[in-house]
């Protein structure tokens, strides 16, 4: 990162786009049994850590990311949330940014002129 450029604060706090990510999944009873905890510890985590004296663990998140990625990759409002949690509270912390790969293989294709299209860049 460019030492004149400070990361961006968060426009949501992490546990609100979080809550945003269980609401669009179905709510907390269903992300609970895919994590294997209660609905009360999804619940906890879901409120400001302030407040409940609770985040979500690194082991769990790390589950709740596998699930959006494997299953819920059509659910545009979750992937919207999910970009806004990376991004926002992980990657632009070390200067990165995250995209989807199916977006990242089709600008390829597009600049390289794969697929019959007029590219920017030739091999």
């Amino acid at each position: 990162m460019h030492p004149h450029i400070k990361p961006a604060t968060p426009q949501r706090p992490f546990h609100l786009v979080l809550t945003e990510i269980v609401r669009t999944l179905g709510g907390h009873r269903i992300v609970a049994q895919a994590l294997y905890v209660a609905p009360v510890t999804v619940s906890k985590w879901m409120e400001s850590p302030e407040a409940s004296g609770q985040w979500i663990p690194v082991k769990h998140l790390q589950a709740l990311l596998a699930e959006l990625g494997q299953h819920h990759m059509d659910n545009g409002a979750v992937q919207v949330a999910l970009t806004e949690l990376l991004n926002d509270h992980f990657l632009q912390l070390c200067g990165r940014r995250s995209y989807p790969e199916d977006k990242l293989f089709e600008l390829i294709d597009m600049l390289t002129g794969r697929h019959g299209r007029n590219g920017v860049f030739q091999p």
